[in-house]
């Protein structure tokens, strides 16, 4: 200081920098340890005498001086006189812009801009354009500042100070990654650079997790500092104070910071702001006493110095408690410091209060203040300075103190939390602040799973722990504890193991942990190792000093006491004692039951008149149950009073021994009523209005839920489950009531509204609720919580759209939500780095759900780009994987579909969907006796698995080994009570009849299928096919086949048609267009008509395929040429029906066109044989046969060709399948059959088909003269 004051006195008398030159020496002189009251008055005297003859630039440097000690109103004065003077004074100018943005921040005047624009185009001021930039910063318009900031590198290449500037713009854009690469630019062309290397280590620590990193970059920014700025102790200690602060109290890095606080204090040994900060910092390493002796130091050479007395308040209360002295320490801090009182003040406040509501009000405050200082900070170096996280997290640490819920080990207790507490919300909002700035700071993302995992969040609980472990500290022991709790939460014990054994690798000092030995216990007692769980929970108690044997004391390990207070609390201990009195209960021998029984007793004892004494009853009472000593049981219950803790939980358990024990629904229903006398708020009502469900009394529920949202009209929670209540009991008027006046208090409800619109198919209604909300006010981007809702609402617009048919906007909301998840993911990116997973997991969802919607209106090339995208995010994700190789195994890309169901095989390897698929792939490969072994296997372990049975009749069929379904068909009946009622097994059986030559048998059965949801739709289809051509026969006839005279069988196709009629208006097809439903239901409507054999009818059919063929979207598709080519032959115009047939004889085959593509070259093969041309209608023939063994047709025409070439032994052959394939029941067969046989001299043979076709057709007459005559003849002679 002296140094500075000798070399300003000889500048006090120039005419320019004088006043500035005075000012400062008035200033050095009062910062002085020795203040030389004398020099001031002089200085004084001097700036009165001289003010009159002040010119231009004298006030201008006076403003200067006074802008750079931030006295802005005072320098705003001078430089109001200099441009009095000098009007047009250009650095005044721009002084005076940058002093208004200081002061008025992100409020300042849009003038500011348009003034440094003038001045730049006339000038290339490298202030005034520093000043532009700074006014596009505060005003968020990062990329004005950067292109102005790249103006002025080309103007001036030499300088760094753009690219400094520019890392800033980055930092306060909040644009990591660059600001990164912009600091390591600087730090390559000056590695001494202060700004950039401060950048580079905050950035290793806060955003890499980087830790040693981030202290080889310090070290170096701490040596620059003080090679650089020598003196300048004021930056080097706020350095240290910043690192000390984002270091999650790494001892390793605040060992560094605190050496160079003690160089500091040794250069100036009376610094009372380094004294303290080196107090500071004892403190964050735990050194309570060392830390005590710094403010000690401190208040003997400042006697009232304020941040000195709370860090040795803070200290004492820590060490020893509260007390009465801390209570007057505390009012004395507070009548020492004058108006709002300070953040840390009100957070030793709340630390030394026992009532919860005033400490989670006192810490509210504290972060109100806290936040509040740092308003119209730009977020660069000051803002990370003045945030302070470790302050946050101590504040968020105190808030969970003050839950209601702790991060205790419980088992078998219900906590009754739906919604979250107030000092949960509050520890959010913190943590949030925390980890938008230091992403990777390890203490923060700890707690934030706590907090998860208290508000039952266990997946982002379990995802968060992980990335501390995978990207931040693999050792960090905390995590490995918490996921075992976790896992033992979801009753995952193998996992839990697991993670205490990862912990046990990591950090062996862990088994001086009784949370350790309390997890490993209890994951050890789940998996019946009693006397390894024994073990264990024995030496929990050891550790904290007990000997569960004699009841005794033992004495402790010398290690942190602090450990045991902080981290293993008196549920802890209950949980413990719990968990032995179980473990040697159910050792199951006499010894057991007695120390339980003991054990019991002694825990009673010891917590007697404690806040967990509520547990230890519960518990008490569930062993009294379970010894069927109902009575003692309801005494134990009845005993805990309202105010009691866990008053809650013991009116709930002894409801439900009323309700489960002693089957009284009155005492059920009168606990909760009790309950709510002595708890008359909302969480009471709503148990009350469970309780009333379960019991089916739905009006009682309503109300109780409608009296819960009475007393707090606000809380949305309330107001959903009142809303779902009402729906719930299909109350549907009142909940719509009830939603459209709720949605004016909480907009989120419209969400439920829609919801009970799209239930009651009102689509035109939640369309309109959902459109008004979308519309009603501009997108939010800065709002994460309103983009979430934002997305939920455009996802359920989505499914509304689909169920009313509108294909088009369906797919617009689809792409509008997934664009609002892009922005909620590039935002969380920067902000909530812990949430990534979970935004990654939500477009995942969103892009699956475009998939499956592109798959059903055939755009397979989105579909595909949209399923790609899914696994960009999760590669291993069985529900995206499933439904890709469907749509590669429609698109007929068979070796990308083997690879798909590899890789989910690899994953899993019992997942029945993708063997499934496997056998299909070898069915669709005409690999029969692959597929068929596939498919049985999987049936001899779940003989009831109906799409695997389905699957196998359908390739016995094609194999032709029909015959061997019968044996999975038994299996599957054997595996069932009622086989009968089995939609699964119906359908099945109907396919096997069906394929056997027995319509009507296969209708029966698909009919007692037909009402079910998953085989219903199929069993109708079928069931239509069946009514429209029984018997499979080619349209209009051929001379193999026998015209029908009988009348009544007429009658019978007569009824069979309206039958088919009936159930096609049944067969409602989804509403989304073009999907496979909807075509097949118009195919089906269309061979209808074609049966019914009227020429209109088969002319409207016409007309319908000509327009499905002529489609973009079934070029290729079989259904429609059929239909055609069948129209033509019905009319005559067989040339017409054999061109569109041609087109399909050298269609490769596949399984989804297979029934239409046989049928089609069935027809076309009986018009090659009408036209005598045989060889042709054998290949085709042939190629039914190749593809469908079982296909009687096919065999009934190659055994008309073999006839008429006169190869009568192949002919036989053809008709004996064709027989078989009939179910032996159609007698033109059989004499077509018998007829060969006795051309080849097989009468034996013969004779038996011709008695098999007259027992079941006496009048069959034809056959007995044309060949059993004959036949017995020859066999006489």
């Amino acid at each position: 200081m002296q140094e500075g004051i000798r070399e300003l006195n000889p500048l006090k008398n120039d005419a320019e920098l004088g006043v500035g030159t005075v000012k400062a020496l008035i200033y050095a002189h009062n910062r002085c340890s020795v203040v030389d009251r004398e020099a001031i008055q002089i200085l004084e005297q001097r700036m009165r005498e001289d003010r009159a003859n002040v010119n231009a630039n004298g006030f201008y440097y006076g403003a200067v001086f006074l802008f750079l000690t931030k006295n802005f109103t005072k320098a705003r004065e001078y430089i109001d006189k200099c441009l009095r003077i000098n009007s047009d004074h250009e650095s005044a100018i721009v002084l005076k812009a940058w002093i208004d943005m200081l002061q008025y921040n992100a409020n300042v005047s849009g003038n500011v801009m348009h003034t440094l624009e003038q001045i730049l185009t006339n000038s290339k001021s490298i202030d005034a354009t520093l000043a532009l930039v700074r006014f596009f910063q505060l005003r968020g318009q990062f990329e004005n500042a950067n292109s102005t900031l790249i103006k002025l590198s080309i103007k001036y290449p030499q300088l760094n100070i753009p690219l400094v500037v520019k890392m800033e713009t980055q930092l306060a854009a909040l644009d990591w990654e660059r600001a990164y690469e912009t600091a390591l630019r600087i730090i390559n062309l000056d590695p001494t650079y202060i700004a950039a290397l401060r950048i580079k280590a905050y950035m290793l620590v806060v955003r890499e997790g980087n830790v040693k990193g981030g202290i080889s970059t310090l070290q170096q920014l701490l040596v620059a500092t003080d090679r650089v700025e020598s003196g300048n102790s004021k930056l080097l200690l706020e350095i240290c104070k910043l690192f000390a602060r984002i270091s999650s109290r790494n001892a390793e890095m605040l060992a560094l910071t605190l050496r160079f606080i003690d160089k500091l204090i040794q250069a100036n040994p009376t610094s009372v702001e380094c004294i303290v900060e080196l107090g500071n910092q004892r403190m964050l390493l735990g050194n309570i006493n060392e830390a005590s002796i710094c403010y000690r130091s401190a208040t003997k050479i400042e006697h009232n110095n304020y941040d000195a007395l709370c860090g040795l308040t803070l200290c004492q209360l820590l060490k020893n408690g509260n007390s009465d002295e801390i209570s007057q320490q505390v009012e004395f801090l507070d009548n020492l410091q004058p108006g709002d009182l300070d953040p840390l003040l009100l957070l030793i406040k709340a630390k030394a209060t026992n009532v919860s509501e005033e400490a989670i009000a006192l810490l509210n405050k504290a972060i109100d203040r806290h936040m509040g200082e740092l308003e119209g900070t730009l977020y660069g170096y000051e803002y990370f300075l003045k945030l302070d996280p470790d302050f946050l997290l101590q504040v968020a640490k105190e808030l969970l103190r003050h839950s209601p819920l702790q991060m205790n080990v419980k088992q078998g207790i219900n906590l009754m939390q739906d919604a979250v507490h107030i000092s949960l919300k509050h520890c959010i909002s913190i943590l949030d602040v925390i980890l938008k700035f230091c992403p990777a700071h390890i203490h923060a993302n700890y707690i934030r799973a706590e907090v998860h995992f208290l508000c039952a969040e266990t997946n982002f609980a379990h995802s968060l722990l992980q990335r501390i472990i995978n990207e931040i500290d693999s050792t960090y022991t905390d995590a490995y504890l918490l996921l075992a709790q976790i896992q033992i939460q979801n009753q995952q014990y193998t996992k839990a193991l697991q993670y205490l054994e990862m912990a046990l690798s990591v950090n062996f000092a862990v088994r001086d942990d009784p949370k350790y030995f309390l997890l490993l216990g209890i994951g050890q007692r789940q998996q019946q190792q009693y006397s390894e769980a024994q073990k264990s929970f024995i030496s929990a108690m050891h550790i904290l000093g007990k000997d569960i044997t004699t009841d005794s004391r033992i004495p402790v390990k010398k290690r942190d006491q602090n450990f045991l207070i902080d981290n293993f609390t008196v549920a802890d201990k209950v949980t413990l004692y719990l968990e032995l009195i179980s473990t040697y209960k159910d050792m199951g021998d006499t010894q057991g039951v007695y120390e339980s029984e003991r054990l019991l007793q002694s825990a009673m004892e010891e917590f007697n008149n404690t806040t967990e004494e509520g547990r230890l009853i519960i518990a008490h009472a569930e062993f009294m149950l379970q010894n069927s000593n109902v009575k003692k049981a309801i005494e134990l219950l009845s005993a805990i009073q309202p105010g009691q803790s866990y008053y809650i939980q013991a009116k709930t358990h002894l409801a439900n021994i009323f309700l489960h024990n002693r089957k009284d629904r009155v005492a059920f229903a009168s606990c909760f009523n009790q309950l709510v006398e002595s708890c008359p708020e909302p969480q009471s009502y709503l148990l009350l209005g469970e309780a009333y469900l379960s019991i089916q009394e739905p009006d009682l529920a309503v109300d109780a839920y409608r009296k819960a949202f009475e007393i707090n009209p606000q809380d949305s929670h309330l107001a959903n489950k009142l809303g779902r209540a009402f729906v719930k009991t299909h109350q549907y008027t009142k909940a719509i009531t009830f939603y459209q006046h709720a949605i004016k208090s909480h907009s989120s409800l419209s969400l439920n509204l829609a919801e009970l619109y799209l239930k009651l198919k009102q689509y035109k209604n939640a369309q309109e609720i959902l459109n008004e909300s979308e519309d009603k006010k501009e997108i939010d981007l800065l709002d994460t919580d309103s983009l979430q809702l934002r997305t939920k609402r455009l996802l359920l617009l989505a499914r509304v759209h689909e169920k009313a048919g509108n294909n088009d906007l369906t797919l617009d909301s689809l792409k509008k939500a997934k664009e609002n998840q892009y922005i909620i993911h590039k935002r969380a990116s920067i902000h909530q780095a812990g949430k990534l997973h979970d935004h990654y997991k939500m477009l995942s969802k969103i892009c699956l759900l475009i998939a499956q919607h592109c798959t059903n209106v055939r755009n397979t090339e989105m579909a595909l780009a949209n399923f790609k995208e899914c696994l960009k995010y999760d590669p291993n994700d069985i529900e995206v994987l499933k439904p890709l190789s469907r749509v590669y195994m429609q698109m007929n890309a068979m070796d990308l579909c083997r690879d798909v169901c590899l890789q989910i095989l690899q994953i899993d390897s019992n997942n029945e969907a993708a063997s499934v698929m496997m056998a299909d792939l070898s069915f669709r490969k005409m690999d029969f006796e692959n597929a068929a072994y596939h498919f049985s296997q999987l049936l001899l372990t779940q003989p009831c698995y109906w799409t695997a049975l389905a699957r196998l009749i359908e390739v016995m069929r094609r194999s032709g080994t029909l015959a061997d379904a019968t044996l999975f068909l038994q299996k599957a009946e054997q595996s069932l009570t009622n086989s009968d009622l089995s939609p699964g097994l119906n359908y099945c059986r109907a396919l096997y009849d069906w394929y056997n030559g027995n319509p009507n048998g296969a209708l029966r059965s698909f009919n007692a299928a037909r009402r079910d949801s998953e085989w219903g739709p199929q069993a109708i289809f079928n069931m239509i096919e069946i009514c429209i051509n029984p018997d499979g026969d080619i349209p209009n006839g051929n001379e193999l086949l026998e015209p029908d005279d009988n009348g009544e069988l007429s009658d019978a196709r007569v009824i069979a048609l309206k039958t088919a009629d009936r159930l096609l208006k049944e067969l409602r097809p989804r509403p989304t267009v073009m999907s496979n439903e909807a075509i097949n239901h118009r195919l089906l409507k269309n061979f209808l008509k074609l049966a019914s054999k009227q020429k209109f009818q088969i002319d409207s059919a016409l007309q319908d395929f000509i327009e499905l063929a002529n489609r973009e979207d079934l070029q290729g598709s079989v259904g429609p040429v059929l239909g055609m080519a069948t129209a033509f032959v019905l009319t005559k115009q067989t040339q017409r029906a054999k061109n569109c047939l041609k087109r399909l004889a050298r269609t490769t085959w596949s399984f989804e066109e297979a029934e239409y593509l046989e049928r089609s070259w069935l027809l076309l093969a009986d018009i090659y044989i009408s036209s005598n041309k045989w060889d042709v209608a054998d290949s085709l023939v042939g190629k039914v046969l190749e593809h469908n063994k079982s296909c009687a047709k096919a065999h009934e025409l190659a055994g008309y060709i073999a006839e008429k070439s006169q190869l009568y032994r192949d002919a036989s052959k053809h008709y004996r399948n064709a027989w078989n394939c009939y179910g032996k029941s159609k007698p033109h067969i059989g004499y077509k059959l018998a007829y060969n046989f006795m051309k080849t001299k097989q009468y034996a043979e013969a004779i038996e088909i011709c008695q098999q076709v007259l027992k079941l057709h006496s009048d069959y007459g034809i056959i007995r003269k044309d060949i059993l005559d004959k036949c017995r003849n020859h066999l006489r002679t």
